[in-house]
């Protein structure tokens, strides 16, 4: 079955994207970390799943994934309790958690870190995410996805910053709509196994109202 709309979990579910997973390995491999940027339901969580799911194969320096969606991430407190339960160490923070994570080599994959500039949270979990993947052999790897550059996204302007605290580490790789090409090809390799057929019109209509937009494209199939 595949889902009409959401994340795909599934690696042979995943669809379109393929030259941004690409660059998103070669961008790891070069030792950075990488911030996916584009609009709502675009893909990016799919994008992340399939990061983590191709992670061994394609990191040249092995790293051990840990997804974290921020949705389930109540607080900045929950937020380390997460983290220190996926990398398998005692909850902790600052320097202890920088102790517990120097021998271990981990990709840490964020989703919905918009969720990091709500109350409960504060610059300094996102400072020290940058103090950990700083350097050629940093404990942590990131790869966020956010809906606008992070320079813009995690300023705190209570605080009086003028930088984002993740600015600098993370290249910065735009996720786009898919294109009429790419819809074309997504309805013709879903509906190759089965005896439905879409019309022009009905091909038209899709590429029109979802506007390039993978969850759309699926829920008009």
């Amino acid at each position: 079955d595949v889902p009409q709309g959401g994340r795909i979990d599934s690696a042979d579910q995943f669809f379109g994207q393929a030259q941004t997973l690409n660059r998103i390995f070669e961008t790891l491999n070069s030792r950075s970390s990488v911030a996916l940027i584009g609009a709502q339901e675009i893909g990016k969580s799919s994008l992340l799943k399939a990061v983590e799911s191709r992670a061994k194969e394609m990191l040249m320096v092995p790293r051990e994934p840990i997804y974290l969606d921020l949705r389930n991430v109540e607080d900045e407190d929950d937020f380390y309790y997460a983290l220190c339960d996926k990398a398998g160490i005692p909850k902790c923070r600052g320097y202890r958690l920088r102790r517990a994570l120097q021998s271990k080599r981990l990709l840490l994959i964020l989703d919905e870190i918009e969720k990091m500039t709500w109350n409960g949270f504060t610059n300094k979990v996102c400072g020290q995410l940058h103090s950990l993947a700083e350097g050629k052999e940093a404990p942590l790897r990131l790869v966020i996805a956010a809906s606008k550059s992070l320079d813009r996204l995690l300023i705190d302007r209570a605080e009086g910053n003028k930088v984002s605290p993740l600015s600098g580490i993370c290249h910065e790789e735009p996720v786009p709509e898919w294109s009429d090409k790419t819809i074309r090809a997504f309805v013709a390799d879903r509906l190759q196994l089965t005896s439905v057929q879409f019309s022009e019109t009905d091909i038209q209509r899709i590429l029109q109202v979802s506007q390039g937009k993978p969850r759309e494209v699926m829920n008009l199939c």
